[in-house]
């Protein structure tokens, strides 16, 4: 792994309050960085499929971080349905289920079971 390219691209990649200290944060994220790529099953001697790495990648991603992988949809919440603390709401669904989240993806609810009423008539 090239260190000055490292160093150079890390401050874009990281949240910039992550990365507000300065030169040390940087060089912080870079040794976390260069630890976890040491340890990496893909640099240990054997050869790996590119392809295998980025598909590792991905499913680590969404098992991590499902909300990134979800399909949103704008709601609005009338007088019939759950009490939320917003009308203005966001359904979200992706592999894990379905869930209810404001407009800052903070979760308001979660649906249990497979059922779900959208609540509208054709006509």
């Amino acid at each position: 792994m090239n260190s000055d390219r490292l160093f150079n691209n890390l401050p874009g990649y990281i949240t910039d309050y992550c990365v507000s200290a300065g030169d040390k944060a940087v060089d912080c994220w870079a040794s976390l960085v260069m630890a976890g790529y040491r340890k990496s099953y893909c640099v240990k001697g054997r050869r790996v499929q590119t392809l295998k790495v980025k598909e590792d990648v991905v499913s680590y991603a969404k098992f991590k971080w499902p909300l990134l992988f979800s399909r949103f949809y704008e709601a609005f919440r009338y007088s019939a349905g759950p009490n939320l603390p917003k009308n203005d709401v966001m359904i979200t669904v992706n592999w894990t289920g379905v869930y209810v989240v404001d407009n800052q993806e903070q979760g308001l609810q979660d649906t249990e079971g497979v059922y779900i009423d959208l609540g509208y008539s054709e006509g």
